[in-house]
């Protein structure tokens, strides 16, 4: 199985959400969940080594680095839902270190829950109840996840494990070195590998790692702009304001002054 890192998913850390018709979607991966509602018709889904034709009624459930791509097969309308990690940590903890999951429910109660609240989610602007939304459907979701004595394919688990390792870790003092030290691989493979699987840079991705959790610090302005950069992992200004610059095209006052 040959899956896409999906680096415009991983970028974004808002909810995305909607209804749409017939999907065609290349097997990918990123670190968000993403819940996909079959509403009428039927949909090939693949999720790590499980495929499975989805009918209407049915959820699929792609965690955190789960390789999965859809097809419809015959017309059908679909709805979905991609949850980054800030909004279900504790749900990622729960089922941390497993990927043991079967990842299709067929249960008529929770598909019209979960159906129902990802409609409130698509007419709201309150961000609040949105959150409060994805909480209801998290909850419905974990209860229904069972168990499986089969063991999925360990393909991705070098794209796993590199990712979550740096997401623990951006806002340290993080080098390649040390990565590769820390899962025991050579830092050149490591460089090479990493380059070739992701499309980006170590660097480049451990930077846009801590501009998010930067600019999530700036938006709540209860630091200065120096306490964020070197609250999300940066060494010094001058590299926070080099990245933030190639990043943005502005300094980070023009930005919150644009807000």
């Amino acid at each position: 199985m040959e899956a896409k890192f999906h680096l415009k998913r991983e970028i974004s850390d808002s909810l995305d959400f909607g209804i749409g018709h017939n999907p065609v979607v290349d097997v990918n991966f990123h670190s968000q969940i993403e819940i996909y509602l079959v509403r009428s018709g039927a949909v090939e889904i693949l999720v790590n080594n499980r495929k499975r034709v989805v009918y209407a009624g049915g959820i699929s459930i792609a965690l955190s680095y789960d390789a999965h791509g859809y097809r419809a097969i015959e017309d059908a309308e679909v709805a979905h839902l991609i949850i980054p990690r800030s909004y279900c940590t504790e749900f990622l903890h729960l089922l941390a270190g497993s990927h043991s999951y079967f990842p299709f429910i067929d249960d008529p109660d929770t598909f019209d829950l979960v159906s129902d609240f990802l409609d409130r989610i698509i007419s709201t602007q309150n961000e609040l109840q949105r959150r409060g939304y994805v909480y209801v459907i998290l909850g419905a979701i974990l209860e229904k996840l069972t168990a499986s004595d089969e063991i999925d394919s360990q393909e991705l688990n070098f794209s796993a494990d590199v990712l979550i390792y740096i997401s623990e870790h951006f806002r340290e003092e993080l080098t390649l070195g040390r990565l590769a030290a820390a899962l025991g691989y050579n830092e050149s493979y490591l460089s090479r590998s990493f380059h070739q699987t992701f499309g980006i840079s170590f660097g480049k991705y451990l930077n846009m790692q801590r501009l998010r959790e930067a600019l999530a610090l700036m938006r709540e302005g209860e630091m200065s702009i120096t306490e964020c950069a070197f609250e999300s992992g940066f060494g010094s200004m001058r590299s926070f304001y080099r990245a933030f610059h190639e990043k943005f095209g502005c300094t980070p006052k023009e930005y919150l002054a644009s807000l």
